[in-house]
C-alpha cells in the first residue's frame, strides 16, 4: 500500500508538487501538511489534483489485481464519495 501511494504521488507530482505532502503512515493516508499548506496558499486546486490522485491509484491497482476488482473498488469510492467519474480503465 505504502509502494502505490508512494508511486501514485510521484506521477501527480509533476503536476501537482504540494501532493508530496501527503503521506501514508500507519495503515492511513495524512493530509496534515496539505493542510498546512492549504492555509498559505486557498487557491490550490485541492479537488482536481485528489481526483486525479484516486483515478491514478485505480488505474494502477487495476494493473495489479485486474480490472474486475479495481471496478468494485471504485465503485465503493464513488459510493463513498459521490459523483466521481473514474473507472479502472487508463485514459
Amino acid at each position: 500500500m505504502k509502494l502505490l501511494v508512494e508511486r501514485v504521488v510521484w506521477d501527480i507530482s509533476t503536476e501537482y508538487r504540494e501532493i508530496e505532502l501527503l503521506h501514508y503512515d500507519e495503515g492511513r493516508i495524512s493530509c496534515a501538511e496539505m493542510a498546512a499548506s492549504m492555509k498559505e496558499n486557498p487557491n490550490l486546486p485541492v479537488d482536481d489534483m485528489f481526483m486525479k490522485f484516486i483515478t491514478r491509484y485505480v488505474e494502477i491497482l487495476a494493473r495489479l489485481i485486474g480490472c474486475e476488482k479495481a471496478d468494485k473498488i471504485a465503485k465503493k469510492l464513488k459510493e463513498e464519495f459521490g459523483n466521481i467519474p473514474f473507472d479502472s480503465k487508463e485514459e
